[in-house]
């Protein structure tokens, strides 16, 4: 009977010894479960801010591009190509529409009625236009002014 005692004794024991052990991983398990799902979601935070970035850069440069392709044209006005002239309008518009892609609503906006001022533009350039040049010079500075914000 003592052995039996004895026997019941130490099953008992390991029985506990086991149980312990596995609450106390498990425990471990869920905290270090808690971790990381607080670490993804703070990366998935970054990671969507750093997009929304990575877009604004894009539509900048975009808007760039315009710009430069704006001063082409006011140069070819001054030397009377209106052919070339057309021609960076025509970029000028291409590149406005990848800014437009990469813009957020706010750059979106602002950006709207430009599409209709190059058209207007490159009308009057097509008409030869003399004056069209100070149009591409405040078309320019919206431009620049949408850039800067």
């Amino acid at each position: 009977m003592k052995a039996f005692q004895v026997i019941v004794v130490v099953m008992l024991l390991l029985f506990f010894a086991f149980g312990g052990g596995y609450f106390l991983g498990y425990y471990k398990v869920r905290a270090l479960e808690k971790t990381v799902e607080k670490v993804q979601a703070e990366a998935r935070g970054r990671i969507a801010t750093l997009e929304k970035e990575l877009a604004r850069a894009r539509a900048k440069m975009a808007l760039a591009e315009v710009k430069e392709k704006l001063g082409q044209a006011r140069f070819d006005v001054l030397e009377k190509n209106y052919g070339n002239a057309s021609r960076q309008i025509e970029a000028a518009q291409e590149a406005l529409a990848k800014a437009n892609e990469w813009a957020d609503e706010e750059m979106r906006k602002a950006l709207g009625p430009m599409g209709a001022s190059l058209s207007e533009v490159r009308a009057d350039i097509d008409r030869l236009d003399p004056k069209v040049g100070a149009k591409i010079e405040a078309l320019r500075g919206r431009i620049e002014e949408v850039a800067a914000r």
